[in-house]
């Protein structure tokens, strides 16, 4: 069952505040984290053994920061409402214009404008989000095993399958049964950027840590993979946070 936030009291320079707080025990972790998530959560995990009380005044101690941290984190947007701000999806090395049409009863997307462009159906009701949502993972589960191939072509690298999922965190993970998950998000992605995280997917069929020799590898697949990865980590908050 999915954890419920708690009410905890933080001080800060205001006084004390109360927020939602996601509390998580990690096993073999030394120190107490903060973090807040692109979904402006806070999360404080704690060690295994560390006493609760001993926690929270840490928390607490530390509530100017996290008060900082939230107002620096972006507020939610819909997916909807992000597309029509940034119309355009990324598959095949390019970018794809996107339109939204609304047809009563309909969903599903296509190749249009003799294959120029993208079109997403949907509902013309409160429902159109949510269906959103399913329309473009069902593009992204149609065009990111495709791109996974092209890339794969000529490297001597061959997952064994590729899934396509609704990841909260990762743009993509590999299984020591070379098996590679990509997050749907990746449509969103610049062409650059979304070929990144597939090379780096692939790099972990050889090397399935973060050693040396993986980025050695990687940068061979692409030379510019430290840049990708940098600007990767500036817009993975925003993205993330999409049809939550």
């Amino acid at each position: 069952m999915p954890q419920e936030p708690r009410l905890v009291t933080v001080e800060t320079r205001e006084g004390p505040r109360l927020l939602p707080c996601m509390i998580d025990r990690v096993p073999r972790s030394r120190h107490v984290r903060i973090q807040v998530d692109a979904e402006r959560r806070v999360h404080l995990r704690i060690p295994w053994r560390m006493a609760e009380r001993e926690a929270m005044a840490f928390l607490s101690r530390h509530g100017d920061w996290v008060l900082a941290a939230l107002e620096r984190t972006p507020k939610p947007q819909s997916l909807e409402s992000y597309l029509r701000r940034h119309p355009r999806v990324s598959a095949d090395g390019r970018w794809w214009p996107l339109a939204l049409i609304a047809r009563p009863q309909e969903h599903g997307w296509r190749f249009a404008r003799e294959g120029d462009a993208v079109e997403l159906t949907h509902p013309p009701d409160a429902a159109r989000s949510h269906v959103l949502q399913q329309t473009l993972r069902a593009f992204a589960g149609d065009v990111l095993p495709h791109r996974v191939a092209r890339l794969a072509r000529g490297t001597g690298l061959d997952p064994s399958r590729v899934t396509v999922r609704d990841q909260r965190s990762r743009w993509g993970s590999c299984s020591g049964h070379d098996t590679i998950s990509l997050n749907w998000r990746l449509v969103l992605l610049s062409p650059k950027l979304h070929d990144y995280v597939i090379l780096h997917e692939l790099a972990h069929l050889r090397h399935l840590d973060h050693s040396g020799d993986f980025w050695s590898f990687l940068i061979q697949l692409d030379p510019r993979a430290r840049e990708h990865d940098a600007r990767l980590s500036k817009c993975s908050q925003t993205l993330m946070a999409l049809g939550r």
